[in-house]
């Protein structure tokens, strides 16, 4: 299981209360705007939350730690390597991290008594969300 790019699992749920937020500002909004959770996983890291969570073993998922064969991990360098890749590799490419700069949008909300970005955290989440369906 993948355990070299970085992600940043973003709830739906989250998403749209930022909207709500974000119209609730009642102020005038750049034409791009970034949204993300803050919580950095890897796939394998995403397995073990979910195993921890439905109390199922893991053992047999293994970590790949190297990144895939002829990618960078430098971002830069990874991306034009992403480019040169697609032309000739039938893997599909994907970027070593993929965290978004938030910090202009949490800007939008200085003074405004609103709560910015306001992501719920994936494990507490994936927890409370199983326990409500009564799947623990």
């Amino acid at each position: 299981m993948d355990h070299f790019a970085i992600r940043y699992p973003t709830n739906v749920l989250d998403i749209a209360g930022f909207l709500v937020r974000l119209r609730d500002l009642g102020r005038p909004l750049p034409s791009i705007i970034h949204y993300s959770a803050g919580e950095p996983f890897t796939k394998y890291e995403m397995c073990l939350v979910f195993a921890r969570i439905l109390g199922f073993p893991h053992e047999h998922i293994l970590p790949q730690v190297k990144p895939p064969q002829g990618i960078a991990p430098s971002f830069v360098i990874q991306e034009i390597a992403h480019c040169l890749l697609r032309m000739f590799e039938d893997e599909t490419p994907r970027p070593f991290n993929t965290q978004l700069n938030v910090v202009e949008t949490e800007q939008l909300f200085d003074g405004s008594g609103l709560e910015s970005l306001g992501w719920n955290g994936f494990e507490e989440w994936w927890a409370k969300h199983l326990r409500a369906r009564e799947v623990l």
